[in-house]
């Protein structure tokens, strides 16, 4: 998250940011999907405790975190796509969750864990869906522009003859 955070001189468009928490679902991708847990140090007659985040948690949050951020953008193929995930996330909430809409954990069941494993999957497919949206929203390409950068480029043919002005433009410059 630190990456995010700019100086006053800096500038920041909502691509860079975009970019930056998809790198960081990458990374958290490449570690394995634990569940949380605590993890205990002894130090001679001390003993501390601390709590080791729930990777499968932490993906399902940032990819949820993505596709709210790129809803605006969304194109009509990632609107259905992310109704499959809207329909499957209310199907794995009714079959896990108990009668007060709590999914807890049940050392009978493991709902948590068997919920978190299978949400885990759906949203490695929206995950999937949400890069080819980026790909059709050409966030991947190497140099991005603004609407009026290219109003100064010379766009030329094979020959090298400048083929984005007309006659009119040529003469008045």
């Amino acid at each position: 998250m630190n990456d995010y955070y700019v100086g006053k001189e800096d500038k920041i468009d909502f691509k860079q940011i975009i970019l930056g928490h998809y790198k960081r679902i990458l990374e958290i991708s490449t570690t394995e999907f634990t569940g949380g847990y605590f993890n205990y140090t002894s130090s001679g007659n001390t003993t501390s405790k601390t709590y080791v985040t729930d990777k499968r948690a932490e993906y399902i949050q940032a990819v949820e975190s993505l596709a709210l951020a790129l809803y605006p953008h969304f194109d009509e193929q990632m609107k259905k796509d992310y109704e499959k995930y809207l329909k499957a996330d209310k199907e794995l909430q009714n079959k896990y969750a108990d009668e007060d809409g709590f999914i807890r954990h049940n050392e009978d069941k493991d709902n948590k864990v068997k919920y978190s494993i299978e949400l885990l999957n759906v949203m490695k497919e929206l995950f999937r869906d949400l890069s080819s949206l980026m790909y059709r929203l050409d966030y991947f390409k190497t140099a991005s522009y603004s609407e009026g950068d290219l109003d100064d480029v010379d766009i030329v043919d094979v020959d090298g003859k400048e083929i984005n002005k007309t006659e009119e433009e040529k003469e008045n410059e």
